[in-house]
């Protein structure tokens, strides 16, 4: 029998690098298949490629979101995977916008279950409740784990203890769980949680939560050709150095994260607000002379237009300070593909689809 577990929780909770511990905990521990499905709210995938280039069997959805919009998408991908692998483990990651009761209604039809575990940014959760109080809500009683994550930030150890009661009000039944996708603590914990009971009915009144989530999105694909070969970690800090200056241009941040790949390794980069550092994960080595960049920008203050001048007048200014040339690269996805071409100064941009959330 196939096990089914998605992983929800708000955009930048750790829900991609908690997965990566599971897949490779299945894999290398016990011996078993697992495959991951991964749901971008963009036309360009971020995590998914990063899996892949990790080594595991990862699928992508992209473009919307797979409790609302992509529903029929989450069908047939699930019917591949599993006539495909024949797999032992499912593990879902939709967007960090999504209800979990939808994706519950669509595994069903499978004749399988899923345990749901939410994902919560330790450091983050009483901020963004406050800003998005019932969405969350909301999230969190559609789950029977709760696993805290990021604990490793979090300075007080009584700071959990405010955050734990205020689960326990939303999601009395569900099991807490402390963890770091980082440093590995409480992942023995988290994997005792697996046998918990699935508790809850999906919902009927499924909604559409992207719009309840009230952010906005911009994504690409760009290709990077320098002039001549550079170190990989000259190239590693010139878009820490993008992202970074993006941070202090943006509005509201809700997840911002790049992937930038070559032959000689990839390297994923996030942001999770104004005041947060840029998280790095993998790793560049030796010279590069192309590279890859996915990008992904959610926000909820600045409107997508607003998204993509930014970013693009901060690459070009980047291309000639560091001497490289960029072209953008496009996801196609049947009628939703929508391309027209901007001009900034003497550089042109193809500018992938996007819409208000």
């Amino acid at each position: 029998m196939v096990r089914v577990l998605i992983l929800s929780g708000f955009l930048g909770s750790g829900k991609t690098s908690l997965i990566l511990r599971l897949g490779k905990h299945f894999a290398e521990r016990l011996g078993k298949r697992s495959v991951i499905v991964v749901n971008e709210i963009g036309e360009v995938g971020v995590d998914g490629d990063y899996l892949r280039k990790l080594g595991m069997n990862s699928y992508e959805i992209t473009d919307g979101c797979i409790c609302c919009t992509l529903r029929r998408d989450l069908e047939s991908t699930l019917s591949e995977v599993i006539s495909t692998f024949s797999p032992d483990y499912v593990l879902i990651e939709p967007t960090g916008i999504a209800f979990p009761s939808a994706i519950r209604k669509v595994v069903k039809k499978f004749g399988l279950d899923a345990l749901v575990i939410g994902v919560a940014d330790a450091k983050r959760f009483l901020k963004l409740y406050g800003e998005a109080r019932e969405f969350i809500e909301r999230q969190l009683r559609e789950v029977e784990v709760v696993a805290v994550n990021k604990v490793d930030e979090v300075k007080s150890r009584a700071e959990l203890g405010v955050l734990v009661e205020m689960i326990r009000q939303i999601s009395p039944n569900a099991k807490i769980v402390f963890t770091s996708a980082k440093t590995g603590e409480g992942f023995d914990e988290l994997l005792k949680s697996l046998d918990h009971n699935v508790g809850f009915e999906a919902r009927d009144d499924l909604g559409d939560s992207t719009r309840e989530a009230g952010a906005s999105w911009y994504s690409s694909s760009f290709l990077i050709k320098l002039k001549k070969p550079v170190a990989a970690v000259g190239l590693r800090n010139l878009i820490v150095e993008l992202m970074e200056e993006l941070r202090d241009l943006s509005g509201d941040i809700q997840h911002y994260k790049m992937l930038l790949s070559s032959q000689n390794g990839v390297l994923k980069l996030g942001l999770t607000g104004k005041d947060e550092s840029v998280s790095l994960d993998g790793s560049l080595a030796g010279w590069v002379a192309e590279a890859k960049l996915n990008v992904l920008l959610i926000d909820k203050t600045l409107n997508p237009e607003q998204l993509e001048k930014t970013f693009i007048n901060l690459l070009n200014r980047k291309s000639e300070e560091f001497g490289f040339e960029f072209e953008c690269a496009s996801h196609e996805h049947g009628e939703k593909e929508h391309e027209e071409v901007i001009t900034d100064g003497n550089r042109s941009c193809n500018r992938l689809r996007y819409e208000w959330l």
